[in-house]
């Protein structure tokens, strides 16, 4: 009795293309922290008025 285990097929999957922002740095005090804002901005639904979203 020898318990054969199978491993699993590697699969190769197809990732989409990831989403590139735009931003203002804001503060790099330290080494290896930086904060970037990244603002964008979208209508009112009512108002249509242009709005900033953080």
């Amino acid at each position: 009795m020898t318990a054969q285990t199978q491993t699993p097929m590697a699969t190769t999957e197809v990732r989409g293309q990831r989403k590139v922002r735009l931003g203002t740095v804001i503060a790099d005090k330290m080494n290896k922290t930086v904060i970037v804002q990244v603002g964008t901005s979208r209508a009112h639904r009512l108002y249509k008025k242009t709005l900033q979203q953080r």
